[in-house]
């Protein structure tokens, strides 16, 4: 696709967000990823916001099969916007992806927004279309603001039915089987009118999050606040940047610093943590050269709207693999070039990667199995990434959390929740920290 540039420079960044958002709501499939100026990105997004708007063309597989994602981009050479579902790789028969299959569209519009200082932003639109004219239409566009009516949401486990799953789990951790397991419940309402682009306007001015989506695509809308990025590459370099350890926001910023350091100090959480993070060491492993990958931040404290979290950086950088073996003599020679690589790889780093530790447990595929055990529904796209991957390869996915699902066709609108169980997890305590995370959307 030859796709024409506009560049524009604007001031009043918050506006044009809004009018995109306005203008996002004529077209079926679109998605939208904001970083909502959080410095939590910790300075690896390239955009503060990224928007693909309309499809043009779409793929959709039922088994998250990332070599014919490939193959897609491979015949496109262009943006991509996406979702992967979460998947159940542990072979036991038992499909999680709840009729919501991985779903990547080409789209007909694509905008990035980024930082020319503080006070100014260059907005730049990609399109078949006259892309001076797409910005004025934007420009005209205006999100009309409404009373949101509150939603019952209704828990499809009990507290009594969660409290004794907490219990199998922490027998089952106490006899050896795993060391711990992400256990996550779901929560829902009927909801006739889904008004998507309000909502998200509203959580982000609300409950900001550095790795937000919107995200609309056929049968379904997402509205996404997550804190937590899955993996990025950006030529050739990976980032992994686990979450595990939550407290509430405190009163005033004294009452804030005591529970930072309570979070900090608190040797549960860091086990926990540090679980993740050599899980994801160990993911990055197989693409990367041995040594290479490196845990540049561990335990980092931040501060979110409604909640502090515990955050961990884990980087590497992809190996040089040859197309086949009878390369090295080029090697040698410095006559390597681009078509002599496998471009595999990238790809691969997701594969190996997919789903985040942080969402399973470790070891993952045990725990994998144990989770469609004990999970009374089935995950679908909670726990999963939403995304892009640039014409170059490059791509940016964070984790599906903190998140409204609505079915677009049984009406019906559902978020999750989950928590890190170990044995020495208390009951009532993960509740209610289930209870904590799902404040933001409440």
């Amino acid at each position: 696709m030859i796709r024409q540039k506009y560049s524009v420079t604007v001031q009043e960044l918050l506006t044009f967000k809004s009018r995109l958002l306005a203008f996002s709501a004529g077209f079926e499939v679109s998605c939208i990823l904001d970083s909502n100026e959080i410095s939590a990105a910790l300075g690896k997004n390239n955009y503060e916001l990224l928007a693909g708007i309309g499809s043009k063309l779409s793929f959709s597989n039922t088994e998250n099969d990332f070599s014919e994602l490939k193959k897609f981009h491979e015949a496109q050479k262009d943006w991509l916007f996406g979702v992967m579902p979460y998947s159940n790789k542990s072979n036991d028969g038992n499909k999680t992806s709840n009729n919501q299959d991985l779903f990547f569209f080409q789209p007909l519009i694509v905008i990035t927004i980024t930082s020319i200082n503080s006070l100014e932003w260059q907005v730049t639109i990609l399109s078949e279309l006259n892309p001076e004219l797409v910005y004025s239409n934007i420009m005209e566009s205006v999100l009309v603001d409404g009373t949101i009516q509150p939603a019952s949401f209704a828990p499809v486990i009990s507290k009594d039915q969660y409290i004794n799953t907490i219990s199998e789990i922490r027998s089952d951790i106490e006899n050896g089987d795993y060391y711990e397991l992400n256990f996550c419940q779901e929560f829902r309402t009927d909801q006739k009118n889904f008004d998507s682009e309000l909502i998200y306007s509203k959580l982000c001015a609300k409950s900001p999050a550095p790795f937000s989506a919107l995200l609309k695509i056929p049968g379904y809308e997402l509205v996404c606040m997550s804190p937590e990025r899955f993996l990025s590459h950006q030529q050739g370099s990976l980032v992994a940047q686990p979450i595990k350890g939550t407290r509430r926001r405190g009163a005033n910023a004294e009452e804030d610093e005591k529970l930072m350091n309570e979070l900090f100090f608190s040797e549960k959480e860091r086990a926990e943590n540090v679980m993740i993070v050599d899980l994801t060491r160990n993911d990055l492993s197989n693409v990367c050269p041995a040594g290479n990958v490196k845990v540049t931040e561990l335990f980092g404290i931040y501060k979110f709207p409604h909640v502090i979290q515990m955050i961990s950086t884990v980087e590497g950088q992809l190996k040089v693999e040859l197309v086949n073996d009878k390369l090295a003599d080029k090697v040698l020679q410095n006559e390597l070039n681009e078509e002599n690589i496998n471009s595999d790889l990238p790809f691969k780093a997701i594969d190996n990667c997919f789903p985040m530790g942080s969402m399973t447990g470790a070891p993952k595929v045990e725990v994998m199995k144990r989770i469609a055990k004990y999970e009374t529904g089935k995950r679908g796209f909670y726990s999963g990434c939403i995304g892009y991957i640039s014409p170059e390869g490059d791509f940016d996915f964070n984790v599906v959390i903190r998140t409204l699902i609505y079915n677009k066709t049984l009406k019906q609108l559902s978020y999750w929740v989950g928590r890190a169980i170990t044995f020495d997890s208390n009951s009532e305590e993960e509740y209610e920290e289930c209870l904590l995370k799902a404040k933001g959307i409440l």
